[in-house]
């Protein structure tokens, strides 16, 4: 991975939340009930919107990245 380089972090931040969203899909099999609709809004839901603005944040500031080093090689 080369200095200032983001987009390995930003795909296992992707892989970490599908991982994640399908270890729940495999638990709401046995687990469905209030406690479980509870976790699920109050813990799981607001993950998916949160890693997916770090995600972009993160493509942004890869672009701002190598636009500096291109300007630093001139």
């Amino acid at each position: 991975m080369r200095v200032g380089d983001l987009s390995t972090s930003t795909a296992k931040l992707k892989m970490a939340v599908d991982s994640l969203r399908n270890a729940w899909l495999d638990v709401q099999a046995e687990w469905d009930d209030p406690a479980a609709r509870k976790f699920e809004d109050v813990f799981l839901d607001p993950l998916v919107p949160s890693c997916k603005m770090a995600m972009e944040a993160m493509n942004r500031l890869a672009m701002v990245f190598a636009e500096a080093e291109r300007a630093l090689a001139d």
